[in-house]
């Protein structure tokens, strides 16, 4: 129940990120990623603190830490899914402006759709191996 909580609300936050995102690269307003970033984190600690707390409480064990990396990988992959629909560009598409992505596009010498494909398979695997050893160290 928790991970759904923590999950839901990760996913309605990254969604507003990414509208509000959208409206500023619409208007051409330079994003402050730094800030979005210390923004992010700030909600996100809130957000663990709170979760990590419960989770304690009801369960006493320490899988609450796998919600860091769950989430993290949910955020990231709503939020540039999300803004690139909004912004009607391929759904694979990665910004060479963001220091996260610009990393698969360097290292890996590849297009911004192969990139993106890269970065998601990435966040699908954080995914999933922290929800399943959520559940199995349960």
């Amino acid at each position: 129940m928790i991970p759904a909580v923590f999950l839901f609300t990760l996913g309605v936050i990254a969604f507003s990120e990414s509208c509000h995102h959208f409206k500023d690269i619409e208007r051409h307003r330079p994003i402050n990623h730094g800030y979005a970033l210390a923004f992010r984190l700030a909600i996100g600690f809130v957000m663990f603190a709170v979760l990590s707390v419960t989770h304690w409480l009801l369960a006493e064990d320490y899988r609450f830490l796998l919600l860091a990396p769950m989430g993290w990988a949910w955020w990231t992959s709503i939020f540039r899914f999300t803004l690139n629909k909004l912004r009607e560009l391929d759904w694979r598409y990665v910004s060479p402006s963001n220091w996260y992505d610009w990393q698969f596009l360097s290292r890996l010498g590849c297009n911004t759709r192969r990139a993106g494909l890269y970065a998601y398979a990435f966040e699908a695997l954080v995914f999933s191996v922290s929800i399943a050893a959520y559940f199995l160290l349960a």
